[in-house]
């Protein structure tokens, strides 16, 4: 009895000191875990804008980071630690869409910071579509030694709730706005004085073919908060036929404000319709200057 006390006892110990290395992190909320072999750090949690996240679920376009913080392991030299930082997007069918094999392959000098806070930034645009869910995984590893540091996270990308679509018979794959100026799609609908924005409307279906070519119209409207019209276009196209190629690949319509005494809100409102037949397409969404 004493002797199965002791075996018990020392593999215990001997699991123990394996595992002693090992750091397991989870944040119960968004369901983001990472695992250390060598590596630790302190937590590790999502903030987009500066501002922790609650959430795995992100508006087409939002940009998010997975922060590592206080990490630690790292063999130095000369104070310096030397990480290496990969990221893999998968779609639930398993199709890898984003890849990047290390995100600091150009820091040759190392990081000499403490606290060390690591860091992957993603953009949940194209190719992630909205309505698609998604597996993330993070590797963080020493450059100088043994130790690797892995995250993983399911995520999920939504379609913009402040974008309010009305299709009649016309099909699409996404919808959004987006800021020339920044590159960037605007999931908060909130834009500056005097930068030009487009309403994308990517993957239309449904118009009418005509050898190739439709002929439709785009009406667009814009009222500020104090009901006055600042925009109203009967129709920015015309009676010019558009490619069904260009018009299933993209469509523009765009617009600016540039006088800083208009009141915003922007209530905007862009309807497309086919000349040559019934189906429609009406996109309402209200925009903030800043």
């Amino acid at each position: 009895m004493k002797n199965n006390y002791l075996s018990g006892l020392i593999c215990f110990l001997l699991f123990f000191s394996c595992e002693f290395d090992k750091s397991v992190k989870k944040d119960l909320v968004t369901g983001l875990k990472g695992s250390g072999n060598g590596l630790s750090c302190d937590a590790i949690y999502l903030t987009s804008n500066d501002t922790k996240l609650n959430t795995s679920s992100f508006i087409y376009g939002e940009v998010f980071k997975v922060n590592f913080e206080n990490i630690s392991g790292f063999n130095k030299e000369e104070n310096f630690a030397f990480p290496g930082m990969k990221f893999l997007i998968t779609s639930e069918a398993g199709d890898t869409l984003m890849h990047n094999t290390d995100l600091y392959e150009n820091n040759a000098k190392g990081f000499d910071l403490s606290p060390l806070l690591l860091l992957t930034e993603i953009t949940t645009g194209a190719p992630l579509n909205s309505g698609g869910n998604y597996n993330l995984q993070v590797q963080i590893w020493d450059k100088k030694g043994e130790g690797t540091y892995s995250s993983e996270l399911d995520f999920e990308v939504i379609p913009n709730p402040k974008i309010a679509i009305e299709s009649d018979e016309i099909s699409y794959e996404e919808i959004y706005l987006y800021s020339d100026l920044r590159k960037t799609v605007l999931p908060n609908n909130s834009a500056k004085y005097g930068e030009e924005i487009y309403l994308l409307l990517e993957g239309l279906d449904g118009f009418k073919d005509d050898n190739g070519l439709s002929y439709i119209g785009v009406r667009m409207k814009a009222t500020d908060a104090n009901n006055n019209i600042i925009i109203n276009e009967a129709d920015l196209i015309g009676d010019s036929p558009i490619n069904i190629s260009d018009l299933q690949s993209q469509l523009a319509p765009n617009f600016i404000f540039q006088e800083t005494d208009i009141k915003s809100p922007i209530a905007c409102e862009v309807y497309v319709w086919d000349k040559r037949g019934e189906h429609t397409i009406e996109v309402n969404f209200s925009l903030t200057l800043e």
